[in-house]
């Protein structure tokens, strides 16, 4: 339960923290003053959810390593976390699930007629280009 109640006060106060922050941020990039002159490349970005969720994110990850000490985490593996040296087996499945996946609903929607198979090179040139890249990725 001393978890949970630090849980939410990490988010009560990211919330609030966020909250406070962003109007003198966003006070700060439109303000004539010269002391907030670096920040004038911002003024193109006029839209104040941009401000608030940029500071949202700020008081999170400054807010983690508080939630870490009063939850008395310690390490990786209390998060579960784990070294992968016996996992690279799961590892490789899943990327090569993940593109199989891929690759089927690619060649779903191009039979559909949803998308068009149109490379940028000729078929003819990919060995070509396939020749020079191996050698320059070697490199």
């Amino acid at each position: 339960m001393r978890n949970a109640g630090a849980i939410l006060i990490y988010l009560i106060a990211v919330f609030i923290g966020a909250a406070i922050l962003a109007p003198l941020i966003w006070m700060a990039v439109f303000s004539d003053a010269p002391i907030f002159g670096f920040l004038s490349f911002l003024q193109s970005h006029d839209d104040y959810h941009r401000y608030f969720s940029r500071s949202l994110l700020f008081f999170a990850l400054l807010g983690l390593g508080v939630l870490a000490k009063f939850t008395s985490i310690g390490s990786w593996n209390n998060i579960g976390w784990e070294k992968p040296k016996k996992h690279w087996r799961k590892l490789s499945v899943g990327v090569l699930l993940g593109f199989a996946s891929s690759i089927a609903i690619a060649l779903i929607l191009i039979m559909l007629g949803v998308r068009e198979w149109k490379p940028a090179q000729p078929l003819a040139e990919w060995g070509t280009l396939l020749m020079t890249a191996i050698p320059t990725a070697v490199v």
